[in-house]
């Protein structure tokens, strides 16, 4: 199968370390193992030479001959030139697959929604060569909750037309295929999780932690610092939990920005600075080791209204067979069972959190089972190539309905 990946967008560098980064890189990376020819189209900056088998072909510059027929001149304010940029570069990227279509014939157009794209689409309308949108998010409403929208009617309409028209539509959770279904009634949508390579995070150790050999107990995050990710909550929890336990250590694994500064300055306002590390961001090859030195790992969110993810850093957890300790919130609740795989904390609640971080501290059995419960799961249930088996599936349907239409 002759596939077409496509990411039009540039905040996603394909090797870099953002969570999309990542899952675009696993999805893919399953693809060409499971035998499937795969062309990226995507930011390719900081390429690594050890992926040379993966194809990633960069993103073309804008028609900036359109952009600046639109205005007299570029502005001042950069959100506005970003988002020109990314509409006014769909002409150069559909030019762009109508030529590499000439020399592979693709089979399959899969796109990671990005909020001005429809070259993608455009272009399999054209051609009658399937089209396949995934959406790991509602990124109108991230933008306008947590950045700023300047564009917002075009990215409706963007929007409107992808889920509209889309031959079918991933939705990596239940909450992201209710949203796309009260955009498009019609569109035919399937959920499919994110999943996990666990090879990556096995080590050929036991899996103990470091902390078992220093004497200390250390409580693990990863992901990049959000205001959506509950840090803050973490780190209050670890301050309560810490009056009493002197010989706990948190370890907070990711990128960080301002919210990294504003967290270190909380830290040092409640006297943690010796006990809290912030790695700053880390390449995905080498996070097992961090996780290693983690007995427990967290994922802390706060009370989110319509939470939407599917959170790679729980399949990543459970690949790593250590205990967590997650919020019952959306897809988490599905994923992770009470006292089976996991201790489940209402979302946002500080002191629950601290207790339950408490009884894994106390409690070395229980965190052993639940860290070998996970990774059962993790292998059994949660890898991509299980995930694959719903996506090719599909994807071989697609083609051969597109086909005898053709007939």
């Amino acid at each position: 199968m002759k596939i077409l990946y496509l990411c039009a967008d540039s905040g996603i560098p394909f090797w870099g370390t953002k969570g999309g980064s990542i899952h675009m890189r696993e999805f893919v990376g399953a693809l060409d193992d499971a035998g499937s020819e795969v062309t990226v189209i995507a930011n390719s900056r900081d390429r690594q030479a050890s992926d040379n088998s993966i194809k990633v072909i960069d993103l073309p510059d804008p028609q900036t001959e359109q952009l600046l027929s639109m205005t007299s001149e570029l502005t001042d304010d950069h959100k506005i030139n970003s988002e020109l940029r990314d509409y006014f570069r769909n002409g150069r990227i559909e030019n762009m697959l109508f030529n590499l279509n000439n020399d592979i014939c693709f089979d399959l157009i899969y796109e990671r929604y990005s909020l001005f794209s429809i070259a993608g689409l455009r272009f399999a309308r054209k051609t009658g060569i399937p089209f396949v949108l995934e959406v790991n998010s509602p990124l109108i409403l991230e933008a306008s909750r947590y950045r700023r929208l300047v564009f917002s009617e075009l990215a409706e309409a963007v929007e409107k037309y992808l889920f509209g028209y889309a031959d079918h539509i991933i939705a990596v959770s239940d909450e992201m295929r209710d949203y796309i279904l009260k955009a498009a009634p019609d569109a035919k949508v399937t959920v499919v999780p994110n999943g996990v390579r666990v090879e990556h995070f096995r080590a050929e150790d036991s899996g103990q932690s470091s902390s078992e050999h220093s004497g200390d107990f250390v409580i693990g995050f990863v992901g990049n610092l959000r205001p959506w990710h509950g840090v803050e909550i973490l780190i209050d929890s670890f301050a309560l939990m810490s009056r009493t336990n002197q010989n706990c250590r948190l370890l907070i694994i990711g990128k960080g920005g301002r919210l990294a500064e504003q967290l270190e300055k909380k830290c040092g306002e409640l006297g943690l600075d010796d006990k809290v590390e912030f790695t700053g961001a880390v390449d995905y090859d080498k996070i097992p080791p961090f996780l290693r030195r983690a007995d427990v790992l967290t994922a802390p969110y706060p009370d989110i209204p319509g939470f939407y993810f599917s959170a790679l850093k729980i399949f990543e957890y459970m690949a790593a067979g250590k205990a967590i300790v997650a919020s019952e919130i959306g897809q988490i609740s599905q994923i992770l069972t009470h006292e089976k795989t996991a201790l489940i904390v209402p979302p946002g609640d500080i002191r629950a959190l601290a207790n339950a971080l408490t009884r894994l501290l106390k409690d070395k059995k229980l965190r052993n089972e639940l860290g070998r419960t996970a990774l059962l799961e993790a292998r059994t249930m949660h890898t991509w190539k299980q995930r694959l088996q719903t996506v090719t599936g599909l994807f071989e349907d697609l083609i051969t309905e597109k086909k005898g239409k053709d007939i």
